[in-house]
């Protein structure tokens, strides 16, 4: 299978189970993905829905995946920089959460192999993040916004330090 349509594939699973109650799941994820990819070998079924599974019920992610998160939020935004250029943003964001005045941010990845740590994550996903970080705190004044990468695979969390986000801004709009 493509990586691009395993990665769909996952993203519509992760966004499909999270309101359905975990004795539920199983059946729930295969009946998505038989919707979405009918002809599906058994092994490539039982691998993506355990998967996914896997994220939603992440210990370490109940937060994200609390009543009223949502899934596949549009975010878009326009500013000025110090320098006077304007900077446009238009994404989508995997998983939002709020809890008052936090707001959590996921982006998953179904990359192979995710990096040993957060430190470890490519400028480029932390520059997407901070982007929509970045938005969100332009939109919603008083937030303040975590922001993270989930590795669906192990799955793993890796946390983006806000001094990280804070960098990434800063190299936008020092360029």
């Amino acid at each position: 299978m493509p990586p691009t349509v395993r990665g769909d594939l996952i993203h519509r699973l992760i966004a499909g189970l999270s309101d359905l109650p975990p004795p539920e799941r199983t059946a729930g994820a295969l009946r998505l993905l038989r919707q979405a990819a009918p002809g599906l070998p058994v092994d490539a079924e039982t691998e993506l829905v355990a998967e996914a599974i896997g994220v939603v019920d992440h210990p370490e992610l109940a937060d994200l995946f609390a009543p009223g998160s949502v899934a596949e939020v549009p975010v878009v935004g326009r500013w000025t920089l110090a320098s006077g250029r304007d900077i446009e943003v238009s994404g989508r964001i995997d998983r939002l959460a709020r809890h008052g005045t936090r707001l959590l941010v996921a982006d998953f990845k179904t990359d192979r192999v995710p990096p040993d740590g957060a430190l470890d994550v490519g400028a480029p996903y932390v520059t997407q993040l901070a982007l929509y970080a970045e938005a969100l705190r332009r939109a919603i004044p008083g937030v303040s916004v975590e922001a993270m990468i989930v590795y669906t695979r192990a799955p793993a969390v890796l946390r983006i330090a806000g001094q990280r986000i804070a960098e990434a801004i800063a190299r936008i709009e020092g360029a």
